[in-house]
C-alpha cells in the first residue's frame, strides 16, 4: 500500500485523552519498527544521514539492518514495548 494519513480527534477527560494518545503513538512506533525491520531504513533517512555525516552513517544503518558486526549489532533483537 501507499502512504496513508489518519487524523484523529480525541475528546473527553484529560487523563483518558492522554492515555489514548500515548497508546496510539506506541502502536504507530511499533508498526514503524516492524516495517523498518522488514524493509530496512527509509531511503531518505539514509540519504540525509549520508549527506550530513558522511557515507559511514548510511553504511552503519544498512549494516545494522543486516545484523553485521560493523553495525555493532550484538545479535539480540530488541522490539519496542507494545501499549
Amino acid at each position: 500500500g501507499g502512504d496513508r494519513s489518519v487524523v484523529i480527534q480525541l475528546a473527553g477527560a484529560q487523563a483518558a485523552v492522554c492515555s489514548t494518545a500515548i497508546g496510539l503513538c506506541r502502536e504507530s512506533e511499533r508498526k514503524a519498527w516492524f516495517n523498518e525491520r522488514k524493509h530496512g531504513p527509509p531511503a531518505l533517512l539514509v540519504d540525509y544521514l549520508s549527506r550530513w555525516f558522511g557515507q559511514s552513517a548510511g553504511r552503519l544503518l544498512r549494516d545494522r539492518q543486516r545484523g553485521t558486526k560493523r553495525g555493532h549489532d550484538d545479535g539480540e533483537v530488541k522490539r519496542p514495548k507494545s501499549a
